[in-house]
């Protein structure tokens, strides 16, 4: 006989099923914050550094500073020409000692030194490097290809956009574009500079001073930079300054991820736990209650979140619980005349007597009337949240009002031999609110105490401000009074402590709604009695309304 294998519960599938939604949800929206944080931060530290490097001063004080260093070397090897030609009696730069001479004087600078007759023409040149100047030239060796390299040749194309260089130029242009510098100062007969570029884009100054024998020009000193000094010097200071960048930028990504930990992983944690609520709440039989993960401890935006969040769950579960609470009492309320109604309809089979028969039927007259109230009570009480939420809030003439509702319900109450007395202090200020829900709290509070008044009773309704400025709203009978024990329970839901005559003829929810409208204008309603001689009865009932100005 085969076994079938047991298969996996439903309640775990679901488990899994809400585990792998809320952490899908929770993937997609784990990095954006921190990505962003981390972007932002980059990019302003990022600008800072293009700033400095495009602003910095240090590229052309250095070339300056470089061209000083050039013309001062150039002076003293023409100067010591000439005095050499002037004790030696040498007439012309074509003596082999002046080559000695300027060899021996331009070894230690680290420079190109060439030696131009006033024709142009190249006596000598010292220090000419074939590694560096010759045709066979090759640029230096590769460097290592760290991420500062990567960011300085980064920079140094960007850089091209906007620096305009002299154009490259090969050894036979840099020979004939020297030859020009050393004419240009013998006829000035001053010193000359001139910047130009090799043919490995690397920039070269060059610095031509003449050589004058007892007042004659007999020729020029050029010195010139070495290929590749002034851009090696240039890429040193920015590499120093992107070496310091970057350690920022490392740094910079670590605050921001541990700034981003501290700011999204609570919000996750809020949000987890908001999206399992939201999943286990959606059809299931036993859904478990939301945790909001308590942050109130925090004393940032993110605690004041929690605190609300955890509020508003309380308050959402208070409301479902009030909800409960209503469709509970709102079945006991109808099921007693149902029961009444259906006792009648049982019992009317086996009546044969007429006035029985109308007896019963006045019976099931009063149940029909009494649930046509409790329905339309109930309907009013339901509507009641969203009126509230969603009417605009106005100002009222308080006296105008109640004045108005008295003339009216005056002619009512008179007709049961009751006389509804006005009180009205004309200096009460208005108030803010919505007029048709307070003027329905102020004829709950009317009808409520005329019903308890014998004839030739009175209902008295007055109004003044209160000593902390609110407005007070006063309905004092001159009934029976309320026990003392339920001056609280009458703001209950379908509470009703009335006569047996009475009984039926009100469905308990009057007060109740007063009390919901009175409370969401920030107000306060309280029932109290009225003594006379004897302290311990009562002559009447008095509810209190105080309503904010």
């Amino acid at each position: 006989m085969l076994r079938r294998t047991p298969q996996r519960s439903a309640p775990s599938m679901v488990s899994g099923a809400v585990r792998e939604q809320v952490d899908g949800a929770l993937k997609r929206s784990r990095s954006p914050l921190t990505r962003k944080i981390i972007i932002f931060n980059l990019v302003t530290l990022s600008l800072l550094v293009s700033g400095i490097l495009f602003l910095s001063q240090s590229r052309a004080s250095l070339i300056d500073l470089r061209r000083q260093t050039l013309q001062a070397d150039a002076s003293v090897l023409a100067t010591s020409l000439e005095y050499q030609m002037e004790f030696s009696g040498i007439s012309d730069l074509y003596e082999p000692a002046l080559y000695i001479t300027l060899e021996a004087l331009a070894a230690p600078i680290s420079s190109r030194a060439q030696l131009f007759s006033t024709d142009g023409y190249l006596i000598t040149d010292i220090g000419a490097r074939p590694e560096v100047y010759g045709r066979d030239t090759q640029p230096s060796a590769p460097r290592t290809n760290t991420l500062s390299d990567i960011l300085n040749d980064a920079w140094s194309r960007l850089e091209a956009v906007f620096v305009t260089n002299p154009a490259p130029a090969d050894e036979s242009y840099l020979l004939a574009f020297r030859s020009a510098i050393a004419i240009r100062s013998m006829i000035a007969d001053d010193s000359t500079r001139a910047t130009t570029m090799n043919e490995f884009q690397q920039l070269i100054l060059t610095v031509a001073v003449p050589v004058s024998h007892r007042d004659e020009m007999v020729g020029a000193i050029v010195l010139s930079t070495l290929g590749g000094e002034i851009d090696g010097f240039i890429r040193n200071e920015r590499q120093q300054i992107l070496e310091v960048f970057l350690l920022a930028a490392l740094t910079s990504v670590f605050l921001s991820i541990l700034l981003a930990n501290t700011i999204g992983r609570p919000l996750r944690q809020l949000a987890m736990a908001a999206q399992r609520g939201t999943v286990q709440n959606t059809g299931r039989i036993n859904p478990g209650r939301i945790d909001i993960p308590d942050l109130t401890s925090r004393p940032d935006e993110i605690g004041d979140l929690s605190r609300q969040l955890r509020n508003m769950t309380t308050a959402l579960y208070d409301r479902i619980e009030a909800n409960e609470a209503f469709a509970a009492d709102v079945a006991h309320e109808l099921k007693n005349p149902l029961t009444s109604l259906g006792s009648a309809v049982e019992t009317m089979r086996l009546v044969k007597n007429d006035a029985a028969r109308e007896r019963l039927l006045d019976v099931i007259r009063d149940d029909v009337n009494r649930m046509d109230r409790l329905i339309t009570d109930i309907s009013n009480a339901s509507r009641l949240d969203a009126e509230l939420a969603t009417d605009e809030m106005v100002s009222i003439n308080v006296v105008k009002t109640l004045q108005n509702l008295v003339d009216y319900q005056s002619d009512l109450a008179r007709a049961d031999g009751v006389s509804i007395v006005a009180n009205f202090d004309e200096s009460t200020p208005n108030i803010i609110g919505l007029e048709s829900r307070l003027a329905q709290v102020f004829v709950n509070l009317i009808t409520n105490a005329v019903s308890f008044v014998p004839q030739g009773g009175s209902v008295t309704v007055s109004t003044y401000q209160h000593e902390h400025g609110e407005v007070a709203i006063v309905i004092e009978d001159t009934g029976c009074g309320i026990p003392k024990d339920n001056l609280e329970d009458v703001f209950e839901r379908f509470y009703s402590s009335r006569p047996e005559q009475d009984f039926g003829n009100n469905s308990g929810l009057g007060l109740s709604i007063s009390k919901q409208i009175v409370e969401a204008h920030g107000g306060e309603i309280w029932a109290e009695n009225v003594y006379g001689a004897d302290p311990n009865t009562p002559t009447g009932a008095r509810f209190t309304v105080l309503l904010p100005v």
